[in-house]
C-alpha cells in the first residue's frame, strides 16, 4: 500500500495544532504557523524507525537549468489491513441481536465492559498508525524547510527590485501628471479659478498605456465642455443663477446645478405665499368705523329688512355693562382703603345660640346617613352667622391675605358645599380687577356685541 507524502506547510494551522495534541507535543500560546512546523519535524527526527523507505539524496551541484535536481524513493507502508480489519468485524459480530436498554442496570453494567474492550482496540491501532506517520514523514518534512528556505531567499531580494520599479513608477506617475496640469493650466484660462486641475483629473491619464498627447486632447475636451454648459446656464436666465452656476463648477454636473437652482426658486415662490397668507390673515381686522353701535333691536331689524337671520343669543344671556377699565395712573396707584369701615347693622340672628358644633356635626352624620360630603355641607349650613336669614344671592369679593394652593383648594370646596362657586384671582387688587376685566371683555367680544 502507498502512502501519499504530507506537508506540513500545505495544513492549516487549526490541522497542524490537531497533530500536536495527537502527538502529545505542547504548543505556545501565541505560536505561528512556522513555530508549530517546526516542533512537529522535531518530534518526527526522535520517533522510532518503522519499516519504511523514503530517501531525498541531493545532487552536488544543479543541472543547466538551475532548477531543483530531486533524487527520491517513494516510501511504502505494508500492514496487515485485511487481518485487522476481520479481526474488528468477529468483535462487533459478537454482539450481534444485543440491544442494551437505558432502564436496564444490568445492560449499562455490561455496557461499561464492552466500552473498555473495544476502546483497547482502538487505542492499539491509533497508537501503531501514528508511531508509522511520525517514522513516514520527516524526510519529506526536511525536504519542503529546505526548499522553502531558499525560495524566501530568492523572493526578499524580487520583493527588493520590485520595490525600485514601484518608486520608479510612482516618479513616473508624478511628472505625467504634472505636465498634464500645466497644459490645463495654459488652456484653461480663467476657468481655472473656480474649477482646479484636481476637479478634472482622471488617473487612467497617467497609466503608462494612455499617450500623454490623447490625455491632453481629453482636457481640452473637457474644457470646452465646461464652457459650454455653463454658457448653456447663462442662456437659462435663471433667477439664481449665481447659485447653479457655483453648484456646476463644484461638481461639473449640469443637471445637478440646474435642479438646485429650481429648488431655490421653488422655496422662494413657497416663502412668498406663506408671507402673503399671513398678511391676508393680518389684515382680516374689522375696522373701527365699521363696528355695529345701533343695539341689538336695531341690528335685529335691519336684518330682517335685509331678508337675514339675525344672529340669536344664548338663552342664559345677560347683556354686559361695562365699566371703564383702570386708568395707567389709577393701576399704579396705591390701594388706600377707606379710614373708617361701617359694617351693616346685623339682621336678627334666626338660630339658637346654645347650640354646639359636636352636637350639629351629630345630627348632620344621621341625617346623611354617614356621607362625609353630606355630613360637611349639613354642618356648614348649620353654622350660626351674623346674616341671619338673607338669602338673596349678590356678587361680592373675598380678600386673601395670602394663601397657599392647598388652602385655596379648601376654600373652594367650602363654598362648593354651601351651593356657590367662586374664582381666584392672584396679585394685588388692581391686578385681579385686570384679569377680571379683560375677561370680561374677551366674553364681549365673543358674542354679545354685534358687528356687520
Amino acid at each position: 500500500m502507498t502512502m501519499p507524502s504530507k506537508d506540513y506547510g500545505s495544513l492549516k494551522v487549526t490541522d497542524l495544532k490537531g497533530l500536536c495534541k495527537e502527538r502529545g507535543i505542547s504548543v505556545p500560546k501565541g505560536a505561528k504557523k512556522d513555530d508549530i512546523v517546526r516542533l512537529l519535524v522535531d518530534d518526527d527526527s526522535t520517533g522510532e524507525p518503522v519499516v519504511v523507505e523514503a530517501e531525498v539524496i541531493e545532487e552536488p551541484e544543479p543541472t543547466a537549468e538551475k532548477g531543483l535536481a530531486v533524487t527520491y524513493n517513494a516510501g511504502s507502508i505494508q500492514a496487515n489491513f485485511d487481518a485487522l480489519e476481520a479481526f474488528m468485524d468477529d468483535a462487533i459480530a459478537q454482539y450481534d441481536g444485543w440491544e442494551p436498554s437505558a432502564d436496564n442496570k444490568n445492560d449499562l453494567e455490561s455496557i461499561k465492559a464492552v466500552k473498555k474492550e473495544f476502546k483497547g482496540i482502538i487505542d492499539g491501532i491509533e497508537t501503531r498508525r501514528k508511531e508509522v506517520n511520525r517514522a513516514y514523514t520527516p524526510p519529506l518534512d526536511a525536504f519542503n524547510a529546505r526548499c522553502k528556505g531558499v525560495v524566501e531567499k530568492g523572493k526578499a531580494f524580487y520583493e527588493k527590485l520590485r520595490n525600485v520599479e514601484r518608486e520608479a513608477d510612482e516618479y513616473y506617475k508624478a511628472d505625467k501628471k504634472n505636465e498634464l496640469r500645466e497644459h490645463y493650466e495654459g488652456f484653461a484660462g480663467l476657468l481655472l479659478e473656480v474649477v482646479p486641475y484636481e476637479r478634472i483629473h482622471d488617473d487612467r491619464w497617467l497609466l503608462k498605456g494612455t499617450n500623454i498627447q490623447d490625455a491632453k486632447a481629453e482636457i481640452e475636451s473637457k474644457v470646452e465642455k465646461i464652457a459650454g454648459d455653463r454658457e448653456a446656464i447663462k442662456e437659462m436666465h435663471l433667477e439664481f443663477e449665481n447659485d447653479a452656476l457655483t453648484v456646476f463648477y463644484q461638481t461639473l454636473d449640469f443637471g445637478e446645478a440646474i435642479k438646485y437652482a429650481r429648488k431655490l426658486e421653488e422655496d422662494k415662490r413657497k416663502v412668498q405665499e406663506m408671507e402673503a397668507e399671513l398678511a391676508r390673515q393680518n389684515s382680516q381686522t374689522i375696522p373701527e368705523d365699521d363696528a355695529y353701535s345701533g343695539g341689538a333691536d336695531a341690528y335685529e331689524a335691519e336684518c330682517v329688512a335685509d331678508g337675514m337671520e339675525p344672529e340669536q343669543p344664548p338663552a342664559d344671556y345677560v347683556p354686559y355693562e361695562p365699566q371703564d377699565p383702570m386708568t395707567m395712573e389709577q393701576e399704579h396707584q396705591a390701594y388706600n382703603p377707606p379710614s373708617t369701615y361701617q359694617p351693616p347693622a346685623p339682621e336678627p340672628q334666626q338660630y339658637d345660640q346654645n347650640v354646639t358644633v359636636d352636637s350639629l356635626i351629630n345630627q348632620a352624620i344621621e341625617l346623611s346617613g354617614g356621607m362625609v360630603k353630606d355630613v360637611f355641607k349639613a354642618v356648614v349650613n348649620r353654622i350660626p352667622t351674623q346674616f341671619g336669614a338673607n338669602d338673596a344671592p349678590a356678587p361680592c369679593v373675598a380678600i386673601f391675605e395670602a394663601a397657599t394652593p392647598r388652602q385655596m383648594d379648601l376654600i373652594g370646596k367650602c363654598a362648593g358645599a354651601v351651593g356657590t362657586t367662586m374664582r381666584f384671582y392672584h396679585g394685588s387688587m388692581q391686578e385681579a380687577y385686570q384679569a377680571w376685566y379683560q375677561e370680561q371683555a374677551s366674553k364681549q367680544e365673543g358674542g354679545t356685541w354685534y358687528v356687520r
